[in-house]
């Protein structure tokens, strides 16, 4: 099961992290598509406790992560990609 839970939350990273990049390139229809995706994955990872929440990089791609992945979070970063 924790390996399940490992590529759920790289899934959700590389969402994330592709997201911000295509953003930053003025892409927002494809950056909205990955804003959506990362934070549905998120969504779907355990959050009980800081150690489920607790990043185990620093960064991704040259993006950096937050030190707490979760879909709160997810959904503070990308707001304005998740707005409709």
């Amino acid at each position: 099961m924790k390996r399940l839970y490992q590529d759920d939350r790289a899934a959700a990273e590389y969402a994330y992290v592709l997201a911000i990049r295509l953003r930053d390139l003025g892409e927002d229809d494809e950056a909205r598509r990955y804003a959506r995706e990362a934070l549905r994955l998120a969504k779907r990872l355990p959050s009980r406790s800081l150690d489920d929440v607790a990043s185990t990089r620093l960064a991704l791609g040259g993006v950096p992560l937050p030190e707490r992945f979760h879909d709160g979070v997810v959904q503070s970063r990308l707001h304005d990609l998740l707005a409709d």
